[in-house]
């Protein structure tokens, strides 16, 4: 059996536990299995050192980051997807596995819980690290053997990814956005046609926004990173968004600081957001528009200020908000569990305290716009801001 693992080598994605359910499963249940590993990181290295350590170097290969379209077709190899993470919102990687017909074993956390379900995967219960363990190596074996069983899976997923098309997600922007909003401002970062993660889905909810024709939009976006690939994508697309106006804002980049000192990113993206705001003052008391619209990037911590204008405000998918399981938290070494000790500690107080959030949560609900990108994130808003929220995945095949 065949099992694909796709993703930034990082102590969030935890490969270490597929590794060693494999090593259970080959072991304890004569389960013959091959691994592909697509991407890199800074824990390649120590997660081929394991690898070694659990005698797997003759059925883990190593494939490093490759093209997207090398990435899918050693996916479409595969016969199951595997998603070790104890920590993500939802995976692009997930949706793509699942358009391949691929079952997907993962934790039954984040946004895996909302799109899993029986008819495409098996879902592992989160406990301690032993059990976790024993439950991965059970389900490949049960995949290994219950060629029905997989089958079914496979088609489910099929049909499970089809459920998540960008087509789909109209129905729920509709229900935000009123009829008589036809002038509209969005703040997207990362925004590109050509990628995905967080510029896919800026691109692509943008597309929705702006397939009413009724609408003119007006699209903040990065100018480095992202200018070019729109203005040659749309110069070779002449009839796609003819009704988005793209305004684009450099950001500045301390590249060298955010090595040192990973948060720092957050000090240049608040300046970025903030320049937002002035242009979108300035536009604002020439257009008059009817609703704004705080897209990416998506996680909590950085609302923007374009809801402190006085026009109805859409806030979201909104992430970020959910706390990584301590037990989950144990499977990891002790660097591991020092940075996600730090991160809940960090994240639960940020989550109650932070004024700018809790302010254009409370904004974008007044008119029940905000957006969840999960439903844990979703019961998190309410339970911590009192504000109800609309769950929509922020990622679409």
């Amino acid at each position: 059996m065949r099992i694909v693992f796709n993703g930034v080598h990082e102590r969030r994605k935890n490969l270490p536990l597929l590794l060693k359910a494999v090593s259970m499963a080959r072991r304890n249940n004569g389960v013959d299995i091959v691994v592909d590993v697509i991407g890199e990181g800074p824990e390649t290295s120590s997660w081929k050192s394991l690898c070694t350590k659990l005698g797997l170097d003759g059925c883990v290969f190593w494939h490093g980051w490759v093209e997207k379209s090398k990435a899918l077709d050693i996916v479409a190899t595969a016969d199951v997807f595997a998603i070790t993470s104890v920590h993500d919102l939802t995976s692009t990687v997930l949706l793509e596995a699942l358009a391949s017909g691929k079952p997907v074993v993962c934790i039954d956390h984040c946004g895996f819980s909302d799109v899993i379900n029986d008819s495409c995967g098996i879902k592992i219960q989160i406990n301690d690290t032993e059990s976790m363990v024993q439950s991965f190596a059970d389900a490949f074996s049960r995949l290994s053997v219950d060629a029905a069983f997989l089958n079914r899976l496979s088609e489910g997923a099929k049909r499970r990814a089809a459920e998540y098309a960008w087509s789909r997600k109209r129905a729920v922007l509709n229900e935000i956005y009123r009829p008589e909003w036809k002038k509209i401002l969005v703040s997207a970062y990362a925004c590109s046609p050509y990628r995905g993660s967080e510029p896919g889905m800026g691109w692509n909810f943008l597309r929705l926004i702006a397939d009413d024709d009724a609408r003119e939009v007006w699209a903040v976006v990065e100018k480095d990173e992202f200018e070019n690939p729109i203005r040659e994508y749309l110069a070779s697309h002449p009839t796609e968004m003819r009704n988005v106006h793209f305004v684009f804002i450099r950001r500045t980049h301390l590249n060298w600081l955010r090595k040192i000192w990973p948060p720092s990113y957050y000090w240049t993206y608040r300046s970025w957001q903030k320049a937002v705001y002035r242009t979108a003052q300035g536009l604002h008391e020439k257009i008059c528009f009817d609703c704004v619209h705080q897209l990416n990037m998506v996680g909590f911590r950085e609302p923007g200020y374009l809801w402190k204008l006085p026009v109805p405000f859409v806030w979201g998918p909104i992430g970020g908000l959910g706390r990584t399981d301590w037990r989950l938290v144990a499977s990891l070494n002790i660097s591991g569990k020092m940075e996600f000790l730090a991160r809940n500690l960090i994240n639960s107080f940020q989550a109650r305290f932070l004024r700018r959030p809790r302010a254009a949560a409370r904004k974008a609900a007044e008119t029940g716009s905000l957006l969840s990108a999960t439903s844990e994130n979703m019961r998190e808003a309410l339970r911590l801001w009192n504000t109800p929220s609309k769950v929509l995945c922020e990622i679409g095949t």
